[in-house]
């Protein structure tokens, strides 16, 4: 059972290998799990509920990171400072101060999909910006390749992952919502676990399933942000994912 996400439901169904799994979605808040094999959590509010749940007692086959470490990742300034102050700076792409001319990107804290992010490359529009204390200015990272590690983590050890590279622009550029890459490309992506994990481990993520994303300047990676939950592209291709999730909890 996964939960009541139209769009991510719909590409899980049509993805996902039907002579293995059968996927159906409710409101995980109060549907009845126990005619399931895994429960699979695709929103926080998925996650805030499966929580509760398991706090009043209830049994819950799933594999979820704690309300802590979900909360940290979902606030992107909070995640950035808690890494710095873990000794993970160079994890990180600079944060500038309010007064950093252009150009540098601008970010809300709690976003998605880059819908509210936007590259400030102009001196006049800069002067105009009048931001409130939920957005924050960043160091731009150069190149035309961006990265998606997806990491499904039990007891604090990673027992999938897979990557997606995406091919996309030399000019300043918000891969998302507004802006989709030239091409990608998927691969296991392992040589990109050592440097990643300390960051995983230092917000506390020891159970479930997220997507890292990060571009690197020369070889070090530096992430953007700590998706904490389903990676949109890997619906697109989830029987791995699927069958490491199903068989962790049938151990």
């Amino acid at each position: 059972m996964v939960g009541d996400k139209p769009d991510l439901v719909e590409r899980l169904c049509r993805t996902a290998r039907s002579d293995q799994f059968v996927i159906t979605s409710a409101d995980l808040a109060q549907a009845p799990l126990t005619r399931h094999d895994v429960v699979l959590p695709l929103t926080l509010t998925d996650h805030a509920a499966l929580t509760q749940r398991i706090a009043a007692g209830e049994g819950v086959r799933a594999l979820l990171p704690s309300a802590e470490a979900v909360a940290l990742c979902d606030d992107k300034l909070a995640f950035n400072q808690h890494l710095i102050r873990a000794g993970l700076g160079h994890l990180v792409p600079p944060l500038l101060p309010e007064d950093t001319p252009p150009p540098f990107i601008l970010k809300q804290r709690r976003d998605a999909w880059g819908a509210k992010s936007r590259m400030v490359t102009d001196p006049d529009e800069a002067r105009r910006l009048r931001p409130g204390p939920d957005w924050f200015r960043q160091a731009i990272v150069a190149g035309n390749r961006e990265y998606a590690l997806h990491v499904l983590m039990q007891g604090g050890l990673p027992i999938y992952h897979r990557l997606i590279t995406y091919h996309t622009f030399d000019q300043p550029y918000v891969l998302g919502k507004h802006q989709r890459p030239r091409s990608f490309d998927w691969s296991e992506g392992t040589e990109y676990l050592p440097a990643l994990l300390p960051a995983l481990q230092a917000v506390g993520w020891q159970d479930g399933l997220c997507c890292i994303d990060f571009k690197l300047q020369g070889d070090q990676p530096l992430l953007f942000e700590v998706n904490p939950r389903l990676g949109v592209s890997l619906a697109g291709h989830p029987n791995g994912v699927l069958l490491a999730y199903t068989r962790a909890l049938a151990a």
